[in-house]
């Protein structure tokens, strides 16, 4: 059985980026306001910000299994907290930038679990629980995702933020971030024992926003809500043994206007394991 491999590990693996290009512009207020022409502009808008500021984000959804010739099963829930920036660059690009923090929980009840049972197979498991260092990447005028990190081949990564388009009064964007790595490229602590396999990543995304937010002058960001589907390997401490499968993350959720609109039990556990996190997450 193969390794995790989540969009946390891949981004982790592959955001290496230089100080000059983090550097970005100054961002002030337009004379026009904060009215974006190009998609990628809104993109930023509704991801993030128009401004080089940090957003906060919450979501919450579920982990699945899904083995070979059968249905996608509910194993444990999901609940994470992240920052994001965005900074524009001199060449109109944006430079992204993300930290996150996030728990598994019980399917029923919502909490954090340190333990559980899984589902599939019945035995007792201890989630590994996630946090990230920052996860930096480019976004050029033509929606594609660049990153300083040059892999080998057979990995390969294929990153692409698509242009945005009308569903009624509101407005849409997708972002995909697709990989595939030898297991020997991970990080020592990460590797698993045997000969170097293939890991595979999706992570598909999409934003979405009121038109009428995203063309407010005032606003240099726009509140939007976002939902996230990720398939992916599945990771060894599912328990699951010698099977043929991956991992499916569903994932819902929104920008916040501060953090203190999380949860109150998410952001206790965030404090006690990260007390600098929420007011210090180093980006």
């Amino acid at each position: 059985m193969s390794t995790q491999l989540t969009r946390r590990d891949t981004l982790k693996l592959m955001a290496a980026t230089s100080t000059a290009a983090t550097a970005g512009v100054q961002a002030g207020t337009p004379a026009s306001g904060f009215v974006p022409t190009k998609p990628m502009d809104v993109y930023a808008k509704i991801r993030c910000s128009l401004r080089d500021e940090l957003v906060p984000f919450w979501y919450r959804g579920q982990a699945m299994v899904a083995l070979q010739d059968d249905v996608p099963r509910p194993i444990l829930g999901v609940e994470g907290f992240s920052y994001t920036r965005f900074t524009r660059q001199e060449d109109g690009s944006w430079m992204t930038r993300l930290v996150e923090v996030g728990y598994f929980t019980d399917l029923v009840s919502g909490a954090i679990v340190d333990e559980a049972t899984n589902r599939v197979n019945g035995k007792r498991i201890k989630p590994k629980h996630f946090s990230s260092p920052v996860q930096a990447f480019g976004v050029n005028a033509d929606g594609s995702v660049t990153s300083d990190h040059k892999l080998t081949p057979p990995s390969e990564f294929a990153g692409r933020v698509w242009a945005p388009y009308r569903q009624g009064t509101e407005v849409w964007i997708d972002e995909d971030m697709l990989a595939k790595l030898t297991s020997d490229a991970l990080p020592p602590s990460m590797r698993e024992a045997g000969p170097p396999r293939i890991l595979t990543l999706g992570s598909m995304t999409s934003y979405r926003s009121h038109s009428a937010d995203v063309q407010n002058p005032r606003l240099a960001s726009a509140p939007c809500t976002f939902h996230l589907q990720e398939l992916s390997s599945l990771p060894s401490w599912f328990e699951l043994g010698d099977v043929v499968g991956k991992q499916l993350w569903r994932l819902s959720g929104r920008k916040l206007a501060s953090p203190d609109e999380m949860p109150a039990t998410l952001r206790a556990r965030i404090d006690t394991d990260h007390p600098e996190f929420v007011k210090k997450p180093g980006i």
